[in-house]
């Protein structure tokens, strides 16, 4: 939809409430420049994108060292 068009449909006293409240969102919203309303209305008519995350941990075993001192009898 172009803006005259959103713009109409805010304007309309026999569109639907819930036409007008999203027109005048999105007006709202290109106004200030960001796409906030956009990203809202988007996210919950179809859910937000799956986001998945990696868990690689690594686990590190102790290293033991043992030293002997005993001085070989010779």
């Amino acid at each position: 939809m172009t803006r005259n068009e959103i713009q109409s449909l805010a304007l309309d006293e026999t569109a639907p409430m819930i036409e007008r409240i999203i027109s005048n969102a999105l007006l709202k919203s290109h106004q200030q420049s960001n796409l906030y309303a956009l990203e809202s209305l988007l996210n919950r008519t179809f859910g937000t994108p799956k986001q998945t995350t990696f868990n690689n941990q690594i686990t590190e075993k102790p290293i033991f060292v043992s030293l002997n001192l005993d001085i070989p009898n010779t």
